[in-house]
């Protein structure tokens, strides 16, 4: 995930950055949450949750 810190540019462009990663994390979060953790062993859990980047 790109550092929106790092962006140069004009206000509108950092504000862009930071949009867009806020928008990805927030996808990767709900990912996580929907995971049916109650019904997946440990193993299970720690692969499906390396996946969510690549979602």
């Amino acid at each position: 995930m790109p550092d929106p810190a790092a962006v140069e540019g004009s206000d509108e462009v950092k504000r862009k950055a930071f949009h867009d990663v806020s928008v990805m994390m927030k996808r990767r979060i709900d990912i996580m949450r929907s995971l049916p953790l109650e019904s997946l062993d440990r193993l299970a859990i720690q692969k499906q949750i390396r996946e969510v980047p690549n979602q």
